[in-house]
């Protein structure tokens, strides 16, 4: 279509809302906020004790593999550099997973796959297939496992987050106590291929633990009257479907226009007009919560309605809510009537609409939402609860439908739950932003360092003498602390006048002074004392990350900077190791490495020192323009 001389193009693709004469519908998740959630956190937890203990505490082989490949346990440890390095490295594909195949399906793979990494490396014969086996298939698996345990309590919880993360994100250290215990108590022993083989079966327990992720039902928002939906800028909907663009696009362009997720208009902005609900049912049900929206200023009314008349409801409406009703599936109705088991099956795997966890705002925020300027607590109130579903609403972009069905595939292959997501944690423009730049360096410099002193903690004790029952009751006290870090770090997150900013550079300056200082302390009292030290400080760097992010940035680009902080800790984690290893091959002593980690946790406390003034000299430079 050509007008004025400039070419407009128009694709009819429906929102996930549905539209008749009088009405739009838009469907959004709202959390729970408990009930089966507690089921997910303790999954999530038990997933996090398996995978970040497996993570963390690897340095307890390095002596038994090195004298298997004959190589030096330095060698051993580029095994672990590998696998965190694709652990944070393959975040965004992991996130992109998720946001496709929902959590369960993508926590069952990862499961899985770390399970093969772990009885595969022991089959290996050489040093490097080893090296690959589980350092690359390991992480990538682990990658899987931890995503969804992370993302999941965002989605099932919103007045209990702060406390639901916290209680999950503590299996992290929870692994870390338990895992010597396990490998060098119970199977002291056994020989490092038979520890690895039970670490994998561990992994193989992550995996169904997955399947208690359940997806939550839809929750139906209908607004009276067609509306104009004008957003991004030279881009419009109008009628709610067509899509127009004023002249054709570069590929980039293209993409950070079609595909951002802040491109897309959140569900308040599509309905702009208060919302009431219309309906709590009792019951198994109970998540099937139906809202309706009517202009504002008029008088709004609660009904009671059942499931089985809201569907009726929408039947009423228009015959285009007919195309979204599921289609008999003769393959199951067969498996209903063979398979006794198929009931609970369905109960396991939870309902056939897919949640879209990557198109919430707020789905990577870790802290409490009560300090978010625009949420608004729940309570049992209905006009609270009215409240509490305006904040989902606001913070959940909306998704872009074929025929209102099927969901868009672009470039014949890559679907735009994924495509969103990739380009949307991927997108590089935010590198513009200097207070950014210092938080991923600070970031980097974090995790360059942080692995040292897990993995080279019981070398260092036994070149200082220490006693090997001794040394590993080290990884005890560092656990514990790091607990004790992760829950006092939540409950500063939920504080309204909290500065995780800096919380976040006082602790990590402490953390980075302190593994200097430990240099020069190598008895085993000093050494309890600096694991304790560490184990407490170093945890902020799990619970204080993303409000930090969402002080200084907004919101609406958490879900970029944590994409872009994922590249940045991937990166570091590949090189961290092998620069540590290199100082050991130079200086001959393990000891010396914990200066270099030192150094690095100090100067990421150093770097986050300025990035406040550095934001607010930002802001204004935008404010003038």
């Amino acid at each position: 279509m050509q007008e004025d001389g400039k070419l407009s193009t128009t694709s009819s693709f429906k929102s996930s809302f549905r539209q008749s004469e009088d009405f739009i519908d838009t469907t959004i998740t709202v959390p729970p906020d408990g009930g089966w959630g507690w089921i997910v956190v303790l999954g999530s937890f038990l997933c996090n004790f398996v995978a970040d203990g497996a993570i963390y505490t690897f340095g307890i082989f390095l002596d038994d593999i090195s004298r298997t490949y004959h190589t030096k346990a330095t060698v051993v440890a580029i095994g672990n550099s590998l696998m965190t390095g694709f652990y944070y490295f393959s975040g965004p594909i992991t996130c992109a997973l998720v946001n496709r195949l929902g959590f369960q399906v993508t926590g069952f793979l990862g499961g899985v796959i770390a399970a093969i990494a772990f009885m595969f490396s022991t089959m290996t014969t050489s040093i490097g297939g080893f090296l690959v086996v589980f350092g690359v298939i390991g992480g990538f698996g682990f990658s899987l496992v931890y995503v969804p345990s992370v993302v999941v309590i965002g989605f099932y919880f919103e007045r209990w987050r702060a406390l639901a993360t916290s209680i999950a994100v503590t299996g992290s250290a929870a692994g870390i106590i338990g895992f010597p215990m396990i490998i060098e108590g119970i199977l002291a022993k056994c020989s490092w291929q038979t520890k690895f083989k039970v670490i994998s079966g561990g992994c193989v327990m992550a995996s169904c633990l997955a399947l208690v992720y359940r997806p939550l039902r839809a929750t139906h928002v209908l607004t009276k009257d067609k509306k104009l939906i004008q957003y991004i800028s030279g881009d419009t909907f109008d009628s709610i479907g067509s899509f127009h663009l004023e002249e054709k696009p570069r590929l980039l362009d293209k993409l950070l226009k079609r595909f951002h997720n802040a491109m897309y208009p959140t569900a308040s902005q599509l309905h702009k007009e208060s919302t009431f609900v219309m309906n709590f049912p009792e019951g198994p049900s109970t998540s099937s919560v139906f809202i309706s929206s009517v202009p504002e200023g008029s008088a709004t009314t609660f009904m009671k309605v059942t499931p089985s008349k809201i569907d009726e409801k929408f039947d009423r409406l228009s015959t285009v809510f007919e195309d979204e009703k599921p289609k008999r599936n003769k393959f199951k109705d067969c498996l209903r009537k063979l398979c006794c088991g198929y009931k609970c099956c369905k109960w396991c795997c939870g309902s056939t609409n897919k949640n879209r966890p990557m198109y919430r705002d707020d789905i990577f925020y870790g802290g409490s939402l009560y300090t978010l300027p625009g949420y608004i607590p729940s309570r049992m109130s209905q006009t609270s609860r009215k409240k509490s579903f305006d904040y989902t609403m606001s913070v959940t972009r909306i998704e872009m439908l074929r025929e209102g069905t099927q969901e868009r595939v672009h470039y014949k292959c890559c679907p735009e739950s994924v495509m969103r997501t990739l380009v949307t944690m991927l997108n590089f423009q935010l590198l513009k932003s200097p207070s950014f730049i210092f938080l991923a360096l600070s970031g980097f410099f974090t995790l360059l360092g942080m692995y040292i002193p897990f993995i080279y903690l019981i070398e260092r004790a036994n070149e200082s003498n220490l006693s090997r029952d001794v040394s590993y009751y080290l990884f005890t006290a560092l656990g514990t602390s790091n607990a004790l870090g992760r829950i006092i770090s939540g409950i500063i997150t939920t504080l309204p006048r909290a500065k995780p900013l800096l919380v976040s550079y006082v602790s990590l300056f402490i953390c980075g002074i302190s593994t200097i200082i430990s240099y020069f302390a190598t008895d085993v009292y000093s050494q309890f004392i600096y694991v304790s030290v560490f184990g407490l400080t170093i945890a902020c760097l799990a619970s204080l990350r993303t409000p930090i992010v969402v002080e200084l940035l907004g919101l609406e680009n958490l879900t970029n900077a944590f994409g872009l902080l994922l590249l940045f800790q991937g990166f570091a984690g590949f090189s961290g190791l092998p620069l540590a290893a290199q100082i050991v091959v130079i200086t001959q002593s393990y000891n010396k490495c914990f200066i270099f980690a030192g150094c690095t946790l100090t100067l990421s406390a150093i770097l986050l020192i300025p990035i406040k003034q550095i934001s607010a000299w930002e802001n204004k430079k935008k404010a003038n323009k």
